[in-house]
């Protein structure tokens, strides 16, 4: 009996114990901290910048190359692949470093992010077009004559789109693969990237006498008609986001029909079976209902997030996301907090903004005693780590 008795006594102890155990927070030492990205982001101190991991560790020196980073367009830096970024050399142009430090390629080339492939042209010399992937890897090059300004956009590591050389007024995509093997014909007036085994493209349609978004395989041939009057979303999942003539949002199969109907002002991309929408506003018991609800893949609801609002996502594509750790950001009155999508339970904070999750963490902004902060938060809102900063985001 007493051991039995000790031995509860004990697991009551240990369940006191962890139900005070907190999570250590770190001050970081510096003037400025971005959004992480691939499991790094960029901090600056003074004039100089670096990165950290995850961990809050310095990676290398604080003298990675970024001469024209500033505040307002720093989104557009960071860890861009697989331990390897775009480096900066004043106006001689970019490069791709290594986060040890080492050149891939030296800074002499104009670069842009494309499809999550990085696509190198020559400065000066615009004939060159060096496409390369996110572990630094030539993955195609193309040489032209200077005076054709031939553009291509990496689809995917097999395919690539590449415009008409004879066509100087209006720009047309045909597909190209590695061997530069034409795949389809000059037709194709706009066009994304693989996404989920189709790709959305624009083009002339013959039975509606304008052009129309539709999809393509990865052969070039028509997967879903072109009838969508306003460009759809890449599918994720499985679905695609439409927009229909009156401007609302709704959802497709890859086979091109509707399953979910446009109902909404706003909606998110499918995440493990769920996606957020957004329908009018409305007062319900002297309630404000900002209109945002969780749906599943048959369009039903699953949780009215009834006075809360959710933070945009500018980057998606109708506004919305559920964050990959089945979390999404709310905003209730001046208060920031998180929606764990598994338990529908709301959690609160302190913070006056979070950004999305990336590598596990997410950036926020906060004041404690008038004294403005940034830091990083993990999925369950605990403050990792904070430094003063006087810098917007």
């Amino acid at each position: 009996m007493k051991k039995h008795l000790f031995n509860l006594l004990f697991i009551i102890s240990f369940l006191l114990l962890s139900s005070n155990i907190v999570y250590s927070q770190k001050n970081l030492p510096f003037d400025d901290i971005c959004n992480f990205k691939n499991n790094y982001a960029v901090v600056k101190t003074g004039h100089k910048y670096g990165f950290i991991d995850t961990t809050g560790t310095i990676v290398g020196s604080m003298n990675i190359d970024l001469s024209s980073y500033t505040s307002f367009h720093r989104e557009k830096f960071g860890m861009h692949g697989q331990h390897i970024y775009i480096s900066k050399n004043g106006f001689n142009g970019s490069g791709i470093k290594k986060v040890s430090g080492e050149d891939i390629f030296k800074p002499i080339y104009h670069i842009e992010m494309i499809n999550d492939f990085f696509v190198l042209s020559g400065k000066y010399n615009t004939s060159l077009i060096i496409i390369v992937d996110l572990k630094g890897e030539i993955i195609y090059t193309h040489k032209s004559n200077p005076s054709e300004k031939t553009e291509i956009i990496p689809i995917s590591k097999e395919l690539f789109a590449i415009t008409d050389k004879s066509r100087t007024y209006t720009k047309k995509y045909a597909l190209i693969n590695n061997k530069s093997e034409l795949i389809s014909d000059y037709k194709f007036q706009e066009i994304s990237k693989l996404s989920d085994g189709l790709i959305k493209v624009l083009a002339y349609s013959n039975s509606f006498g304008e052009s129309k978004w539709g999809f393509i395989n990865e052969k070039g041939k028509t997967a879903i008609d072109f009838k969508f009057t306003y460009e759809p979303s890449d599918f994720v999942n499985g679905f695609a986001i439409y927009k229909s003539k009156s401007k609302k949002f709704g959802y497709i199969n890859k086979s091109g029909n509707i399953v979910i109907k446009s109902d909404f002002e706003l909606a998110s991309h499918f995440n493990n079976r769920y996606a957020i929408v957004k329908t009018e506003m409305k007062f319900e018991n002297n309630v404000l209902n900002q209109g945002y609800k969780i749906i599943d893949t048959e369009g039903n609801i699953i949780h009215n997030l009834g006075k809360y609002k959710v933070e945009k996502s500018f980057e998606e594509y109708a506004d919305l996301k559920i964050e990959d750790n089945n979390m999404i950001r709310i905003q209730y009155k001046e208060k920031r907090g998180l929606l764990d999508v598994n338990s529908m339970i709301v959690k609160l904070t302190k913070f006056n903004r979070i950004n999305s999750f990336n590598s596990g963490l997410a950036l926020v902004m906060f004041y404690e005693n008038n004294i403005k902060y940034s830091g990083y938060i993990n999925p369950k809102g605990e403050l990792l780590f904070k430094t003063k900063t006087p810098n917007d985001f």
